[in-house]
């Protein structure tokens, strides 16, 4: 998958699709403005455009925070299509997936940045690393201490779990 597509689904994840379309495309033509400052050297392209988006999804944390909100009381993702095929999935997940997004939105900005990113962009440690511009070793916690507040919060994981990426 070519890195608009996981952008745009990753921010698709966190702020509805129409705000992810607006954030994709402007964290595309700020990487185009800015390529010049690009350094190979210090990240991948992916990551750095990453970066980017991430910095302007904190602009849209309000949004971010109201939607988990909502999601948590009505037990509705808004940020999901509710095509034919996902109702049986989300009928599943009524209870689950609400109490989730109550615990995301409480969370501190950075631990919904790592953990998001790793289950939702499934991206590596190595890449959340230099996305976040923090050491590996700190995602690695940070994503631990997030998955340790979610069971104790939540329960246990619904269907399936999250594998590891190094």
């Amino acid at each position: 998958m070519d890195t608009e597509s996981k952008l745009f689904r990753y921010l698709a994840r966190r702020v509805g699709s129409t705000i992810a379309e607006d954030l994709t495309s402007e964290a595309f033509a700020i990487a185009w403005q800015r390529f010049p400052d690009y350094d190979p050297t210090r990240a991948a392209f992916s990551t750095w455009v990453f970066g980017i988006a991430l910095n302007l999804l904190r602009r849209h944390a309000r949004t971010e925070v109201y939607q988990l909100g909502m999601f948590s009381r009505t037990g509705t993702d808004p940020a999901l299509p509710s095509d034919e095929s996902t109702i049986v999935d989300r009928l599943a997940a009524d209870e689950f997936w609400p109490k989730v997004a109550a615990e995301l939105a409480d969370m501190e900005a950075t631990d919904r940045d790592v953990l998001t990113l790793f289950a939702w962009a499934e991206m590596s440690y190595g890449a959340i690393a230099e996305t976040l511009g923090i050491p590996i070793g700190t995602v690695r916690s940070r994503l631990s201490r997030a998955r340790d507040r979610l069971v104790a919060r939540v329960g246990t994981s619904y269907e399936g779990g999250v594998s590891r990426r190094d």
